[in-house]
């Protein structure tokens, strides 16, 4: 039998890009004009200077920004449009996270968005109650959404991942 995880990530692998079409096609290099700056800050991976996470951008994956922060600071991004990345968020002591982002804009865009958030890591010694096979999927997919003219995250993509990821079981009354 085949589980609700399994069964989860096999429409996530199917639908984690919207445009499947136009995902074909994508050429390896995106355009070179910037679409978004996205800044993020983890909030619970401490309160000194001196304590940091890494954050790295990552391409076709190959990481091409690596930065350290300290835990009080944010850290940014500059990404260019039509292409998909993925930024890895770490730190020693905390189960890695990574969120998906999509920059397929309309052609005749040419505004430069901003998306700013926040997120918490969970800490390792927690992680034994988890989903392991669910830690390794993104936690959430940024995509541009044309009707709210802005870039946002997938919503039921992410409240399903999570569930995944904390083994909540979906019970559904029938009425």
């Amino acid at each position: 039998m085949i589980s609700f995880t399994t069964k989860l990530f096999t429409v996530v692998l199917v639908t984690i890009f919207f445009y499947p079409d136009k995902l074909l096609a994508q050429k390896l290099n995106s355009d070179s004009s910037v679409c978004l700056e996205i800044k993020g800050k983890v909030l619970n991976v401490g309160n000194k200077s001196s304590d940091t996470y890494k954050a790295e951008l990552i391409y076709y994956n190959n990481v091409i920004n690596n930065e350290t922060i300290s835990a009080t600071k944010s850290f940014k991004f500059d990404l260019k449009r039509d292409a998909i990345y993925s930024i890895r968020i770490s730190k020693k002591g905390f189960i890695t996270k990574l969120i998906s982002i999509y920059t397929r804009i309309p052609e005749d865009e040419t505004n430069v968005y901003r998306l700013d958030f926040e997120t918490e890591l969970i800490e390792e010694h927690l992680s034994k109650k988890l989903d392991a096979d669910a830690l390794d999927f993104p936690i959430t997919i940024i995509y541009y959404d044309e009707k709210a003219d802005s870039f946002y995250y997938n919503e039921e993509y992410t409240n399903n991942i999570k569930r995944c990821i904390y083994n909540v079981k979906v019970v559904r009354n029938k009425i």
